[in-house]
């Protein structure tokens, strides 16, 4: 019976073994940063982790820091030294493709295929170290291939849902639904998305991002970046893609200077919008006070040495540099994009209308104008910052989480030396049927 259920969840023999997937190429997004987080707030006496990344960076010798067992896997089609791969391309363009069949399940197999060789090499960790549980740390569609390797030697897994991905293959999700022990979605906007894009809501449970309680030291950015002393600092950290609008701040600025010309904007990130932000600031003509350095991992230092926050997302403004400006007490402007959850006008962040230039400016401005509200926001932000996101407290509900979810595996047979077979998609509905009761 799986292990007696994994020895009664590891209550009575030790920790959980758990392996965490990392899949970013970056090593600068908010799912690296909640990875290690994640790693310092867990109780070593109770789980023991391993963490799996696709590429190395300051995220993978952070976490060998704090003593946790980092492997770092290369030659797949994650690899970032593959980036202008041509193969790397058709693959998942190809891929891409066939996600955008819903009555051909071809989509699940294929990603199977091209991922077969890091699958067989997950699998060998998973028997080397007798884990307990796998736990997928970005999304569900980014992170197919680890479901496979979890099921090849039926081991319970867990996914999280921290973006906003639209096109999951339809396949996938029947086959997601019927794998993945639990889903854990950052936010009930997340989680709605998610639902919208094929998984099931019962699946599906809501466990904000935490923050660890240090709060970093603010950066000298004007001798670094070369902005002039006495210039106040307006910004966001975050990568350059289709969900920040980085033009409705750009444009913003524009009119912001016309009253605070000793104003910085600071972006700091890259992605494939980075080139059209650029050309905007100098259409804009304001590039001179604008700096964009690109990736840094020293993102939540940035942020608290900003004098004003702005999130341009575009959904619901619930990542983690939202809570890294509350912590350091940074005042926040953030679009009105429902749902709010901790996100309250006027009391922790003043919020403005998707879209409008002129709202956005309004908002900015109250927050340079006046020490005592950004004071308030400052106080306010924090004290949500502590009374909703605690590291403790979400360690011990994914401490529960990985319990259900070996509990509920119960058809687990204990994990062989060799491998029974090595993922591929022999027969799932037969892989389900030996299955059931899961």
């Amino acid at each position: 019976m799986a292990n007696d259920a994994s020895s009664e969840a590891r209550g009575s023999s030790g920790p959980l073994r758990v392996l965490l997937i990392e899949t970013g190429e970056t090593g600068t997004g908010g799912s690296f940063e909640s990875l290690y987080q994640m790693l310092a707030s867990l109780d070593r006496s109770l789980v023991e982790p391993v963490a799996v990344l696709l590429n190395e960076s300051w995220c993978a010798q952070a976490i060998r820091a704090l003593g946790v067992c980092c492997a770092v896997e290369r030659g797949h089609l994650y690899d970032r030294a593959r980036k202008v791969d041509p193969a790397r391309r058709l693959a998942f363009t190809v891929a891409s493709i066939l996600d955008r069949l819903p009555h051909v399940p071809l989509s699940p197999i294929f990603d199977w295929l091209i991922h077969r060789r890091l699958i067989r090499r997950i699998q060998g960790l998973l028997r080397r170290h007798r884990i307990d549980v796998v736990h997928l740390n970005t999304q569900i569609h980014r992170d197919f291939f680890g479901l496979w390797a979890s099921r090849a030697v039926r081991v319970p897994c867990v996914s999280h849902l921290r973006s906003h991905f639209s096109g999951l293959a339809p396949a996938k999700a029947r086959l997601a639904n019927r794998w993945v022990a639990r889903f854990l979605a950052v936010s009930e906007g997340c989680r709605d998305h998610w639902v919208r894009e094929g998984i099931s809501p019962g699946r599906i449970e809501i466990l904000p991002n935490a923050i660890l309680e240090a709060i970093p030291r603010p950066l000298d950015l004007h001798a670094e970046w070369a902005i002039p002393r006495g210039h106040r600092l307006v910004g966001s950290v975050g990568r350059l893609t289709e969900r920040r609008q980085y033009d409705w701040l750009l444009r913003a600025f524009a009119r912001v200077r016309e009253r605070h010309p000793d104003t910085t904007l600071v972006l700091v990130g890259d992605g494939e919008r980075r080139r059209e932000f650029a050309s905007l600031a100098e259409s804009l003509r304001i590039s001179r006070w604008v700096r964009m350095p690109g990736e840094d991992p020293r993102g939540k230092a940035i942020v608290a040495s900003l004098d004003v926050f702005v999130s341009c997302l575009d959904v619901e403004p619930h990542g983690r540099v939202l809570l890294e400006a509350w912590q350091a007490g940074v005042p926040v402007v953030a679009a009105r994009v429902e749902p709010l959850g901790s996100v309250r006008h006027e009391e922790n962040a003043l919020l403005y209308e998707p879209g409008s230039v002129a709202d956005l400016t309004g908002q900015v401005l109250r927050a340079l104008d006046s020490r005592e509200l950004r004071d308030r926001l400052a106080e306010r932000g924090r004290a949500t910052c502590r009374g909703a996101f605690g590291a403790a407290r979400y360690a011990d509900r994914l401490l529960a989480v990985y319990r259900g979810a070996i509990s509920g595996n119960a058809a687990r047979d204990r994990i062989p030396r060799r491998a029974r077979n090595h993922g591929g998609p022999r027969d799932p509905s037969a892989a389900d049927r030996a299955g059931a009761g899961r």
